[in-house]
């Protein structure tokens, strides 16, 4: 009797929350035009720091394995940390994907904790 209780519980929400989507919508256009700021870097800012930093990373490891010059394997390492500072735009990005990532994790682990709960109360 209780499973029929709550799955009748979980429907009439499930169905007053896509009433309550549906309702306030927006008409028109399917995006936003002008999106908030949400402080990551834009594509092409994105972009051009991975064309630089792979190129600086690429030559400045070219120049680190000369062995002739101490002068060229200095140069190298400045390359390499020119490189690492160019690609900070991709890496702010990676962080929020990872951040989306562990959070709709951790959602599912709670749902998941929950449902194993109740099943567990049941037997």
């Amino acid at each position: 009797m209780k499973k029929k209780a709550y799955t009748i519980l979980f429907l009439i929400s499930t169905f007053c929350n896509n009433i309550c989507f549906a309702a306030y919508e927006p008409r028109g256009r399917g995006y936003d035009p002008n999106p908030p700021n949400i402080g990551l870097p834009e594509g092409r800012e994105v972009f051009i720091g991975l064309l630089i930093g792979v190129l600086a990373i690429v030559i400045g490891q070219l120049l680190v394995r000369v062995k002739d010059n101490e002068t060229l394997g200095c140069v190298g390492v400045l390359l390499h940390i020119v490189g690492v500072v160019a690609l900070i735009p991709l890496i702010a990005w990676i962080c929020a994907i990872g951040q989306i990532v562990l959070g709709i994790a951790i959602g599912v682990g709670v749902i998941v904790a929950i449902i194993a709960l109740i099943l567990s109360k049941k037997k």
